[in-house]
């Protein structure tokens, strides 16, 4: 009986720990500087191209630099 409740203990230890890595990972992924640039900065780069005179391709230009060079 014993060899039971600890291969239980140890399969109930084992998820608990994959999904705090599943955790740990999404958190990751979603508050990270490449999902910040997509989902945060790109609805911002008509108005800061406006304001500034530039295209929308020079103004991405920037915080794709600083994306690459965080992921390099």
């Amino acid at each position: 009986m014993h060899g039971t409740t600890a291969l239980s203990d140890q399969r109930k230890t084992t998820v608990w720990m994959q999904g705090r890595l599943l955790l740990g990972a999404f958190l990751g992924v979603s508050t990270g500087i490449s999902s910040l640039y997509f989902y945060f900065l790109g609805p911002l780069m008509k108005p800061i191209a406006a304001t500034y005179g530039w295209s929308r391709g020079e103004a991405s230009l920037g915080p794709l630099d600083r994306c690459c060079g965080a992921l390099g």
